[in-house]
């Protein structure tokens, strides 16, 4: 293969004519594999109490790109394993990895920009809570 075909249009619209690549059912492994880690990862960080919601909700959005990437590439094997005509189109594949990169700068960006913005923020509220806390009637 010519790295030549992913600059051309009709290279993504073309059929995969054989599920048969080498390392297929690695593949399907692999993928079977790491969404059976999500879900124990999720399940793990959704249970633990020692992490803030900042941090919890970080590690959730990493866990949920990896279900999202295993069930969906597992979908479209099974349907490149069936060889039907429309979905077995290379464009789905190339969709997802754009998915996958796009989702990884969003929770980058999260980490780096947005999360330390809540955390300054959840601390002055912590400090101002002290002058506006209510009296208690006696």
């Amino acid at each position: 293969m010519s790295l030549l075909h992913l600059f051309k249009i009709s290279y993504y619209f073309d059929p995969v004519v054989s599920y048969d690549f080498p390392g297929f059912w690695v593949v399907v492994v692999l993928l079977a594999a790491a969404l059976m880690f999500s879900v124990w990862f999720g399940r793990t960080i959704a249970h633990r109490k020692n992490l803030s919601g900042h941090v919890r909700e970080f590690w959730q959005g990493w866990v949920n790109l990896g279900g999202t990437l295993s069930i969906v590439g597992l979908i479209y094997l099974f349907f490149r394993f069936e060889n039907l005509m429309y979905v077995n189109w290379r464009l789905w594949p190339a969709l997802l990895i754009l998915y996958v990169i796009g989702r990884s700068l969003y929770l980058i960006y999260v980490y780096k920009k947005v999360l330390p913005k809540r955390a300054a923020e959840k601390e002055s509220r912590k400090m101002m809570s002290y002058y506006f806390r209510r009296r208690q009637r006696k």
